[in-house]
């Protein structure tokens, strides 16, 4: 197991200071609140299908088709919610990963590596 490099947090902690404490500190609050929220209702959401798998599962080994109907219908409503607020998620957690100088400075040293879309994200012009 390899041990924990306080020189690279340290590095870190002297970037991403000036990102929560600057100019744009509002705005890197706001996409923070805007992950935190959107994770909270991902994870209700999930929790919520999960739910629905067992009575859709309970529904049809007791032959109970109107329970069956239903749990389907309310199982697909949340689905209809749940892949825009997954897709939401992912790219407000893209957009607040690239805001931040340390962020990217630690994969630049290559300390962390970046997911795929952060490296789209991030020679894009908004």
């Amino acid at each position: 197991m390899e041990r924990l490099n306080f020189n690279v947090l340290q590095q870190f902690w002297t970037i991403a200071k000036s990102y929560w404490s600057g100019d744009e500190k509002w705005q890197a609050r706001g996409l923070l609140l805007g992950v935190v929220l959107c994770l909270l209702a991902y994870t209700g959401l999930s929790v919520v299908l999960n739910n629905k798998r067992g009575v859709l599962i309970s529904a049809l080994s007791a032959q109970d088709e109107p329970r069956f109907w239903q749990t389907v219908i309310v199982f697909i409503a949340v689905l209809v919610i749940y892949a825009p607020l997954l897709a939401g998620y992912t790219y407000l957690r893209a957009l607040f990963l690239v805001g931040s100088p340390a962020i990217l400075q630690l994969a630049q040293i290559g300390a962390i590596e970046l997911p795929m879309t952060l490296d789209w994200l991030n020679h894009q012009q908004f």
